[in-house]
């Protein structure tokens, strides 16, 4: 039998109830999720009083981008990372690597194939290389152990072998506590795509005036063209071209 990949997609859809912010806390720390909460309801007011495509529908059609690639990928399974305790009840954990990501994530549809490969009776966890948008000056992130020693674990450059319970994956921080004291396979190719769009909540939490968010804008149009343009120079695989154009279309159209 071959090694089980599960994608767990961690959704932020669910905060939003009836058009109210709700944050349910996954991981007990409920003082967190109250300060976070709170830094970024001025933020989506800014943006919907400023743009064309209101916060809301902006991430809905940023996810249909990661959608897309999802569908076409090959994975065992596809998750919701509030459902994860249901892991529990999979047999054979033993056998099987969990990808956690963010729902707005790009997957490489291949990284099923390649995860296959790692024994996950060797490792507790594998790192892989990602490509980044609108980073000009970081286009290309290699996720190994040294990286990792100075930033913090990008959300979709890893897999876990789950051990049993105790192992939280539903945050990044819980996930890099359990990198630091376990033994990890690193893979040196490019298994997903890290797009740093202007709707990250971890990203308002940081805006402090309308003018800022706006500003922040214009950065992220001209940093999107300027990533794509590089991008095809360096002949982007062709599984990300189409969603490379939907996401520049997208953020120009703002």
């Amino acid at each position: 039998m071959s090694n089980r990949v599960i994608l767990l997609i961690r959704r932020s859809a669910d905060y939003f109830l009836d058009g109210k912010l709700s944050m349910p806390s996954c991981d007990g720390d409920e003082a967190f999720w109250d300060e976070y909460k709170s830094t970024i309801l001025d933020p989506i007011d800014w943006w919907n009083n400023s743009f064309k495509i209101p916060y809301m529908e902006f991430r809905k059609k940023f996810r249909r981008i990661s959608a897309q690639l999802i569908i076409d990928s090959q994975f065992d399974m596809v998750m919701n990372h509030f459902d994860w305790r249901v892991l529990n009840k999979i047999r054979d954990l033993q056998s099987t690597w969990i990808v956690p990501q963010d729902e707005d994530d790009w997957p490489n549809p291949e990284a099923p194939t390649i995860l296959r490969n790692v024994n996950p009776k060797k490792f507790d966890g594998i790192f892989w290389d990602v490509n980044r948008i609108c980073k000009c000056n970081s286009s290309f992130v290699s996720c190994d152990l040294e990286y990792y020693r100075n930033n913090v674990l990008l959300s979709n450059a890893y897999a876990m072998r789950i051990g049993g319970p105790e192992i939280a994956i539903t945050t990044h921080v819980q996930a890099q506590k359990f990198f630091d004291r376990s033994t990890v396979k690193y893979i040196k190719y490019p298994l997903s795509v890290k797009v740093d769009n202007p709707a990250s909540m971890s990203l308002l939490r940081l805006v402090k005036s309308q003018k800022h968010l706006q500003d922040l804008l214009r950065r992220f149009q001209i940093n999107s063209q300027a990533s794509f343009l590089r991008g095809r120079r360096l002949n982007v695989p062709e599984i990300y071209k189409e969603a490379y154009e939907r996401y520049l279309e997208l953020v120009l159209a703002l």
